[in-house]
């Protein structure tokens, strides 16, 4: 469903779809809250949703969705704390947080996701790909330039 123009709220009736595995809405006019959704979908391993107008925080239930491997929310309006639940999404490889409105420290532990991409932070050189630009997030752990 991605690049498409679809806008408005995401249908109730995609919460039923408990064995969904990939979820690609990115370059689309959606809005509301994606994790609304993804709450339902225990199976979920890929989101791809940049380029919308998504909003809402990121809820620590997201710890749940255990089997997420691919995680791109850039560029839409989430806002909130980054929950310290994501360390542990031990499956994660890719996680992309960049152009929204994310607010306070980049949670510790974070950083000991083994399968997590491309060096991005200086002092972390098993991470690959890891965004947060363009966010109000800081880390008294360690320093980091922003991509």
């Amino acid at each position: 469903m991605h690049n498409n123009k679809f806008s408005g709220k995401l249908p109730d009736a995609l919460k039923s779809l408990k064995n969904l595995q990939f979820l690609y809405l990115d370059n689309n006019e959606l809005s509301g809250n994606l994790f609304d959704l993804l709450r339902h979908t225990p199976e979920i391993t890929e989101v791809m949703s940049k380029n919308n107008y998504f909003s809402g925080t990121i809820p620590i239930e997201v710890a749940k969705l255990s089997l997420l491997r691919y995680v791109d929310i850039s560029n839409n309006y989430f806002n909130g704390m980054i929950p310290q639940e994501l360390k542990q999404l031990s499956l994660l490889s890719f996680l992309n947080l960049a152009n929204n409105d994310f607010r306070g420290h980049i949670p510790t532990g974070i950083g000991l996701l083994s399968n997590l991409g491309k060096f991005s932070f200086p002092l972390l050189s098993h991470l690959k790909l890891y965004e947060y630009e363009y966010n109000k997030v800081t880390s008294t752990y360690f320093v980091f330039s922003l991509i």
